[in-house]
This record gives structure tokens, sequence and C-alpha cells, in this order.
């Protein structure tokens, strides 16, 4: 579960770099709609937050007492769990494996929720930039490094089939 966890949130840092960087492009450009554009982007940079935020809390520092001032989301449970689990010479607990299974719901739920905001939020928008003739957003492969060119080009079909559909 913890890698299922990092590989979505790595797509969602991944999402946000692009939007990033597409906004920066747009603010050094001329373009009449660069205005709008970026507070589209804007928006959907804020909703990826919101997804990732269920995952870990973007205001850790790494510094201090960070674990003390905010609740451990998802993904620090989860390595927590790992953690416990690991630790022992015995096999795991009844109530780890209840802790588990209550974890392994949290993260299909905030799945759910990510796949929403890909195609509610995130697909709109990217009907817009392609309409315009700027780039898409890649989503689907976490790491665009560490894809084969076979795995992104079926992320792509799979992304297009799903904006299709809920253009339906």
């Amino acid at each position: 579960l913890q890698e299922r966890a990092a590989t979505r949130i790595n797509e969602l840092e991944w999402i946000r770099r692009q939007l990033g960087d597409l906004k920066a492009r747009l603010e050094d450009s001329d373009r009449e709609d660069a205005e709008e554009l970026v507070e589209r982007i804007d928006a959907a940079a804020e909703g990826a937050r919101t997804v990732e935020g269920g995952y870990f809390d973007l205001r850790l520092t790494g510094h201090g007492q960070d674990s003390l001032r905010w609740e451990r989301r998802l993904y620090a449970k989860l390595a927590y769990l790992a953690w416990q689990i690991g630790s022992s010479d015995h096999r795991p607990t009844d109530q780890h494996g209840e802790v588990f299974r209550k974890l392994q719901g949290d993260l299909e739920t905030l799945e759910a929720k990510q796949e929403s905001y890909v195609t509610e939020e995130l697909g709109p928008l990217e009907t817009l930039l392609v309409e315009r003739g700027l780039p898409r957003v890649l989503v689907g492969l976490a790491d665009p490094d560490s894809g084969s060119a076979d795995e992104a080009d079926e992320a792509g079909e799979e992304r297009s089939e799903r904006l299709e559909r809920l253009r339906e």
C-alpha cells in the first residue's frame, strides 16, 4: 500500500510541476488569454494540492516539531504500520490487520478522489489547453523517465478515453 500511495503522490507532484512550468511560460508570454489560463492553472494546481494533502501534510518541513504540530496523514500512517510490522519477529497482530484494512480503505477513497480530480478538474483544463494550442498535462505516468514509450502511450490512450467519456 505504501508504494501505491507513493506512486499517487509522485503523480500529483508531476502534475503540479507541469502546471507550474506552464504557468511560468504563460506569465512570460504576450498571449491575450494568458491571464485567464493562469487563473485556470492556479485552480487546477490548488485541486492537486488538496488531493495530495490527503496523503501527507504539505506544510511539513522536516525540521523541528512537525510531527507534533499536525496530524499524520495516510502516507505516514502506512509507513508507521510497515515499520511496526517489520520490527517484530512475530506475525502481525489482529490489530495490525485491522489497521491495514482501514488504511487500505482510506487509500482507495483517496485514489477515487484523485481520479475524480483528474477527470473533473484537470480534464476540462486539458481540453482548453489543447484547443488553444498548448501542451497537454501528462497524467498516469508518475515518473516520465521511468516508463517505456509503450507505457506512456497506453497511459495517454487511457486518459484520452476517460476524457471522451467525460465529454459525452
